[in-house]
């Protein structure tokens, strides 16, 4: 009967609440850390764009 005692008192659910917490929280750093990402990305792509045009004349505008 010891293996119940975790169930009877009731832990389990403090547990998994503390689980999704930790789920969540790692959820949002990544999805900061993909959106920090891919704004330095497309300001670096422009800036190559903008590089490769001076250095190239009628080349397209970059976008």
């Amino acid at each position: 009967m010891t293996g119940h005692n975790g169930l009877i008192r009731g832990d389990a659910g403090g547990t998994l609440i503390e689980y999704a917490l930790v789920c969540f929280l790692i959820a949002v750093t990544c999805l900061l850390a993909v959106a920090a990402v891919g704004d330095n990305t497309a300001s670096l792509y422009v800036s190559v764009c903008q590089t490769i045009n001076t250095a190239v004349s009628g080349s397209e505008p970059c976008r």
